[in-house]
């Protein structure tokens, strides 16, 4: 076993704690999230030191930063929709 392959161990371990989790209960605990990324920032700063503690944390906000933008353009669209009256384009057509 090389150093570089116990990492991809422990994400496959990870996610198959995920998937299975996710099948039995249909939703993620906030535990398991938030263990996986204190793990992944662990993994890095145990393989890369210094450097891979500061990668970790810019990956980690940067995910983070990509969901928080995407959920609030869902959520946007959505209200927009629900103000039209759910006709989209044909609602404002009518006048």
């Amino acid at each position: 076993m090389t150093l570089n392959s116990i990492p991809t161990g422990v994400l496959i371990a990870v996610l198959i704690t995920a998937a299975v989790i996710d099948m039995k209960r249909h939703r993620l605990p906030n535990s398991l999230t938030a263990s996986a990324a204190l793990l992944g920032i662990t993994m890095q700063c145990w393989l890369l030191g210094g450097s891979g503690f500061l990668n970790g944390l810019a990956g980690f906000f940067t995910g983070t930063a990509v969901v928080f933008t995407l959920l609030r353009h869902a959520l946007d669209g959505r209200r927009r929709r629900q103000a039209d009256g759910g006709g989209g384009n044909l609602s404002r057509l009518a006048g």
